[in-house]
């Protein structure tokens, strides 16, 4: 990867001011971890920009607190989900003092997603519930990041067995994405969950409407592989 291997020159030289090399240090953790979906390389990164948060002069709060909100999503993505829920707590509760409620909203989006990951779904519930609120009070919020909120939302409650509920918010996830301009390919997961939570609650007709369209999405994956 051209950019990775600029970045990593870079950073190798540190003829850099402090405040650069954090920067390149972050935008490389981050480009693995949510880009190209490898925790393994990016948490090593961004541990060091967490650690780097103490002595780089000219960091905002937004900055520290997005520090350590990616090195708590490396670690849930790593599987060591005790210390992703104690870091994302501490980056929401320092989020919160903010005003940036599309940094809070993600951070609490984050923090439900470790949540469940340790079957805490009580709280993840609340989490997810005070995620989509912030997003909706951020205008700069994309339907996107609204739809994996609700879709995440109704599938807890499905854990919670409160699936009047996770229909609702599982149903406007399919509809945001919709509204998004989102492919069906993109949202087999989405559309797999609800059709089985659809198919549970008795609700046949809608629950083959949805595997119907996981069948098409995936042969047109297939088509176009």
């Amino acid at each position: 990867n051209a950019i990775l291997a600029t970045m990593q020159g870079m950073a190798a030289k540190k003829s850099t001011s402090d405040k650069q090399y954090f920067d390149l240090v972050t935008r490389r953790g981050e480009l693995y971890l949510y880009k190209m979906d490898d925790a393994k390389n990016a948490l090593p990164l961004l541990k060091e920009a967490y650690a780097l948060i103490k002595t780089t002069p000219g960091l905002t709060d937004t900055i520290k607190v997005e520090a350590k909100a990616n090195l708590g999503n490396a670690q849930n993505k790593s599987g060591d989900n005790t210390n992703a829920v104690k870091l994302l707590k501490e980056a929401y509760e320092d989020a919160l003092k903010l005003t940036n409620n599309g940094q809070k909203g993600r951070i609490a989006y984050n923090l439900s997603s470790a949540l469940c990951d340790d079957h805490k779904y009580e709280e993840a519930a609340i989490c997810g519930q005070a995620s989509l609120k912030f997003y909706e009070q951020d205008a700069t919020s994309k339907k996107f990041d609204l739809a994996e909120g609700y879709q995440q939302l109704g599938i807890i409650q499905h854990a919670l067995h409160q699936d009047d509920l996770a229909i609702a918010n599982l149903e406007k996830a399919l509809l945001l994405y919709k509204e998004d301009g989102t492919k069906d390919a993109e949202i087999i997961t989405s559309l797999k969950h609800t059709g089985w939570i659809e198919l549970a609650a008795g609700h046949k007709e809608r629950a083959k409407e949805l595997f119907n369209r996981v069948i098409e999405a995936s042969e047109s994956e297939d088509t176009t592989a």
